[in-house]
């Protein structure tokens, strides 16, 4: 991704929540709604995209004992996702990148999540 995009990115961290919040964007709640369904608990969960980690504090909130790991490739966003979510592993990096290399490393998730990113790539 190049460091324009990344930049954008970092400018808009300190306002994204609240110009999302107010049900101008509702993805993370129809994703709360869905996934309390579930029985099965996720142990290693991936939020790609995670931006200001929005989706990752929902996820933290369903399943405390899961390890969350956020990737996101603006420091700005991460340092957000940090406040909410201080147990989430933080990996600044663009979504290509990190797959090609987590797959290489062999690392598994039991839950990939992807929010309000994939229309960008």
């Amino acid at each position: 991704m190049s460091s324009a995009t990344s930049a954008y990115y970092d400018v808009l961290a300190p306002v994204y929540d609240k110009a999302t919040a107010k049900g101008a964007w509702t993805p993370n709640q129809v994703l709360r709604d869905d996934l309390v369904s579930i029985s099965e608990s996720p142990i290693n969960i991936l939020d790609l995209g995670a931006g200001t980690g929005q989706t990752s504090a929902i996820l933290a909130s369903l399943y405390p004992a899961a390890q969350i790991t956020a990737v996101d490739f603006s420091p700005n966003m991460l340092r957000l996702i940090a406040e909410k979510v201080p147990a989430a592993f933080l990996v600044e990096d663009d979504i290509e990148s990190f797959v090609i290399k987590a797959r290489e490393a062999g690392n598994k998730y039991d839950m990939v999540v992807a929010i309000g990113c994939l229309e960008f790539i």
